[in-house]
């Protein structure tokens, strides 16, 4: 099971269980994905009430939810892979992320902000 991404101060329970909801197109690209986790000791909730909520959830982000596909995973996802979906297995395909170039910044535009940072200074 991949690291889970958040930190806790204190005495605190260890996770008891992860789901992970995936939000896919036709094409099995992700649109939407929202990790549930329970704590030892907490109670789950009800499916149906969860996936009304991961639903608004989604929607909320802009989703078209009535065009895209849910899929239930039982783990959290892993921050260095990519995902997307295999259609015909409804299961998860996973491959490393490739590294990228740092993005170029375009001409002038960094002028524009050092000027913006200056007048800013001013005030």
């Amino acid at each position: 099971m991949p690291e889970l991404r958040f930190t806790s101060i204190g005495k605190v329970p260890r996770v008891a269980s992860t789901e992970t909801y995936v939000f896919h197109d036709a094409q099995g690209t992700i649109r939407h994905v929202h990790e549930h986790i329970v704590l030892e000791g907490a109670k789950s909730r009800a499916v149906d009430t969860m996936l009304k909520e991961v639903r608004t959830h989604a929607a909320s982000y802009g989703n078209d939810v009535s065009k895209l596909k849910l899929l239930r995973v039982a783990h959290a996802l892993d921050p260095g892979m990519q995902y997307r979906v295999d259609i015909k297995r409804g299961a998860l395909l996973a491959k490393p992320l490739e590294s990228r170039p740092p993005l170029k910044q375009a001409s002038g535009e960094g002028k524009v902000r050092t000027a913006a940072r200056k007048a800013r200074k001013k005030r």
